[in-house]
């Protein structure tokens, strides 16, 4: 949790991540071959076979992928995993009321170093007024370090926003993800609004 003083403002933001859905390791591959022996794989009823191929030609799309920013949403409360999250309605609310943010990276770098593939992730955010000036923001406010056996592409971010002393009115929050294994980074600026 991060706590920042800025211009009569009092800001807490803390974020958790979940990862799961595992995906085989591939290395440079030729796209269309790998295309063609799923096609055939699956045409010969190797239904096991032709998805193990796929699974193998999208890791080599999703390093090539930007990075970014997929399934962005304002949620009502904290989501119990990957792709498990309640929609909020609206932008708006009360003031000092929790604001939850939930968002799913793709494209970040996998590295191989030893048995394990990792990835990190770092954020920052700034808190905008209506006009896009800067009222308060931090930079590495969370670093995310991640390893596994396999490679991890089903990875989410849960950011909580609270801001404390804002006065009612229009708001936005723009969340920074850099990839600290390349220059690869994405931002997303949301609008807010704060009632009394």
């Amino acid at each position: 949790m991060v706590r920042m003083l800025k211009n009569k403002w009092t800001l807490f933001v803390s974020l958790s991540l979940i990862c799961g859905g595992i995906i085989l390791a591939a290395s440079e591959i030729n796209l269309a071959r790998m295309l063609k022996e799923a096609q055939t794989n699956y045409e010969q009823g190797k239904y096991f076979d032709s998805y193990m191929k796929l699974r193998a030609a999208s890791l080599d799309v999703w390093s090539k992928c930007p990075l970014t920013l997929h399934n962005v949403h304002f949620v009502v409360d904290e989501p119990a995993a990957f792709g498990m999250y309640n929609p909020r309605p609206n932008a708006v609310f009360k003031r000092g009321e929790i604001i939850r943010v939930y968002m799913e990276p793709i494209g970040f770098t996998i590295k191989q170093q030893g048995g394990f593939k990792q990835f990190s992730l770092s954020t920052d955010f700034n808190i905008l007024d209506a006009e896009g000036n800067v009222l308060a923001g931090k930079r590495n406010f969370g670093t995310f370090p991640f390893k596994s056996r396999s490679h991890i592409t089903q990875f989410m971010l849960n950011l909580t926003y609270t801001l404390t002393g804002a006065e009612p009115g229009k708001y936005k929050i723009e969340t920074v993800v850099r990839d600290n294994f390349s220059p690869k980074r994405a931002s997303i600026i949301q609008d807010i609004e704060i009632m009394p």
